[in-house]
């Protein structure tokens, strides 16, 4: 479940401020979210070659990840590994999508063809569940200049649907207990899709070390 498409413009965003404040009904939170964006945005831009201006992006809050839930790629991300710090990024695993870029169809070779900026990231429980399972939310923005098409798809609600695109360095086979990082050949349980084996449990890869480096506006979501 994601929170309604917002039009920053339309809501009257400043581009000098230097943080705004998020009611939370507007972001799907109980509670109000202030963002330092107008401090790195526009030197972002420099490299993502998108707009400076706070004005010109549409901002879609989406869930893009439930912990411990393994995707139709055969990848899961449990809830101590998107709270593992990141020495080298100085931030919590979950916490590297933001200032990262937005795309479309995962095409992200090239950060200077970026649609947007990833505003950014929070992590919220599912109460109720025994697994503590939560709900890895971003707040994408998509630069209005670069696809008038898709925001407006977006605003009028006819695309909702995203992906994220994150690194791992090792993963764990959720039948053998295994763990393999990149370098290391896999055991069989792991296919190139999500396998139900004989006896009813599911083969997946339990994903470490993770870095979150965009997240696009897709048709088909894992």
């Amino acid at each position: 479940v994601s929170a309604k498409p917002l039009d920053l413009h339309g809501l009257g965003a400043s581009r000098r401020s230097k943080s705004i404040s998020m009611r939370g009904e507007l972001i799907g939170s109980q509670e109000s979210l202030t963002l330092d964006v107008n401090a790195w945005l526009p030197r972002a831009a420099e490299q993502y070659n998108i707009s400076p201006d706070l004005r010109d992006y549409v901002l879609h809050p989406a869930v893009v990840n439930v912990s411990g839930v393994p995707n139709t790629n055969s990848d899961a991300f449990e809830l101590r590994d998107w709270l593992t710090f990141r020495p080298e990024f100085g931030q919590l695993a979950y916490k590297t999508f933001k200032g990262k870029p937005t795309f479309a169809e995962h095409q992200n070779n090239d950060h200077r063809k970026a649609y947007g900026a990833i505003f950014d990231a929070q992590l919220r429980m599912m109460p109720g569940y025994d697994a503590n399972h939560a709900r890895l939310f971003l707040l994408l923005a998509f630069d209005r200049n670069h696809d008038a098409r898709l925001c407006n798809d977006i605003l009028a609600g006819r695309h909702n649907t995203y992906s994220k695109g994150t690194w791992y360095k090792a993963y764990t086979c959720s039948i053998c207990g295994e763990t393999f990082t990149g370098r290391s050949k896999p055991c069989n349980h792991i296919k190139s899709r999500t396998t139900m084996m004989p006896d009813g449990r599911i083969a997946y890869r339990k994903c470490h070390v993770l870095e979150g480096f965009e997240c696009s506006a897709v048709r088909n979501p894992a």
